[in-house]
């Protein structure tokens, strides 16, 4: 009978990394690592009960809003960061430059890519904002040598 090794495949990078110290005591070290390095997370606003949240936000200081700001943000489809493209409802495909939260809603600010031909776009020049909700799924690509890249479209965009 094979067991399961998923769980301690995802596990063992965080092991060696909090045992890579440890004389005495394996198990006790391992456990106070990681039982740090959740509470550290959860004092920097990531929580395992939300399903969207800003990654490390800070405040604007506007004086009419509380806006947030952050590099990265985690969502339904899963963390995002600058720099990453993402399939938005509808067909087009953005990358991301920031985002922002304001009242509970979620906002990307993005930079609309340009369709060349087929599965290949390139970068455009319109910024523009864009609510969370429509992002589908994030985009993998490969870079092409004339500035453009090529993309494999997520499996949820087939569907909408």
């Amino acid at each position: 009978m094979v067991l399961p090794s998923k769980v301690t495949e995802r596990k063992h990078k965080i092991l060696k990394g909090a045992s890579l110290f440890v004389f005495r005591h394996l198990e006790h070290t391992t456990l106070s690592s990681i039982l740090n390095a959740q509470c550290e997370q959860i004092i920097a606003g990531h929580s395992l009960f939300q399903k969207e949240f800003l990654v490390s936000p800070s405040s604007l200081g506007l004086d009419f809003a509380a806006v947030s700001r952050s590099s990265s943000i985690v969502l339904e489809c899963g963390q995002l960061a600058v720099r990453d493209l993402v399939y938005i409802g509808g067909g087009s495909i953005a990358r991301a430059e920031c985002f922002y939260e304001l009242n509970g809603c979620f906002t990307m600010q993005c930079i609309k890519c340009e369709h060349v031909r087929g599965q290949v776009y390139r970068d455009g020049t319109s910024v523009s904002l864009i609510a969370c909700d429509d992002i589908v799924d994030s985009v993998a690509y490969r870079k092409l040598a004339d500035d453009s890249f090529r993309i494999m479209l997520p499996w949820k965009a087939r569907f909408t």
